[in-house]
């Protein structure tokens, strides 16, 4: 099991087994309680942008307004569907 934690509390965790049954038990007990269920009191997120110019590259960032989790208008897909324990 390797799992990797980010400073804005987000993870990746990634789990290697012999079966999926296995798997699914090791990475269930991995996260279990590692979801935050509260929503974040921000509403702004900062966005970098890259651009060439003639002198070179450059970055910027800007903070932009951001909706809520949930309240999208149909542009972001839908998340994958779970595995299921095959």
């Amino acid at each position: 099991m390797r799992t990797v934690r980010w400073a804005d509390s987000s993870a990746i965790v990634t789990v290697t087994a012999t079966s999926d049954e296995l798997a699914d038990t090791v990475m269930a007990a991995a996260i279990d309680g590692a979801i935050d269920e509260t929503e974040p009191a921000t509403t702004t997120a900062e966005v970098g942008f890259g651009h060439l110019r003639g002198d070179g590259a450059r970055r910027s960032t800007r903070r932009l307004a951001v909706a809520p989790r949930g309240t999208s208008h149909g542009t972001t897909p839908p998340p994958p569907p779970r595995r299921s324990g095959n």
